[in-house]
């Protein structure tokens, strides 16, 4: 059976980024909710807080994690 031994290494590789990603996101919430611990947001925050240039390079870097986790499967 090929499949039971490509599954180890599929599995490390995944649980590898998994386990970052899982880390970026925890730190980025701890950043973020001590940065802004009682802050009041500014008048103009409504304005700041679409950031489409932001979420293009978030949705991109998703979409080739995606890619990459779907190629190494299969």
């Amino acid at each position: 059976m090929r499949q039971r031994h490509i599954f180890g290494t599929v599995f490390t590789v995944e649980a590898a980024i998994a386990g970052a990603v899982f880390l970026a996101v925890l730190g980025l919430l701890a950043w973020t909710l001590l940065r802004h611990r009682g802050v009041r947001p500014p008048a103009d925050a409504a304005e700041r807080s679409e950031r489409p240039r932001l979420e293009a390079y978030y949705a991109g870097a998703l979409a080739a994690f995606a890619v990459f986790l779907v190629a190494w499967t299969a």
